[in-house]
């Protein structure tokens, strides 16, 4: 099986955390700028998961190397949170880690949870 793209494996790693938590409402896939991503490509992949359940404990990365056994081919780091850190989080109240400038994508969880 040949290497998965950074946002073939963004997708993945979605729709299995939706698979595994259904709960969670959306998760948004974060970058750098185009021209930033290609001069980083150790840039790990950054998820921002909405997730009613979540304890709120404010912004807490977790980092994951890769997992080529599992077709993940480069880092990640997540950040879980409820709705109220995120409404905090759109209105500027609450910061994302340095890095995390654009949103790249979008998923919503297919289950409509």
């Amino acid at each position: 099986m040949s290497k998965l793209s950074r946002a073939d494996t963004a997708k993945m790693l979605a729709d299995s955390h939706f698979e595994s938590e259904p709960q969670i409402k959306k998760i948004i896939l974060y970058s750098r700028s185009a021209k930033e991503q290609e001069e980083h490509d150790s840039e790990p992949i950054k998820l921002l998961e909405i997730n009613p359940d979540a304890i709120g404990e404010g912004i807490v990365p977790v980092s994951f190397g890769p997992d080529a056994s599992n077709q993940v081919f480069y880092r990640s780091t997540i950040i879980e949170v409820n709705e109220g850190e995120f409404e905090k989080v759109t209105e500027g109240k609450l910061d994302l880690p340095k890095g995390w400038d654009q949103v790249a994508k979008e998923y919503n969880n297919p289950a409509g949870t």
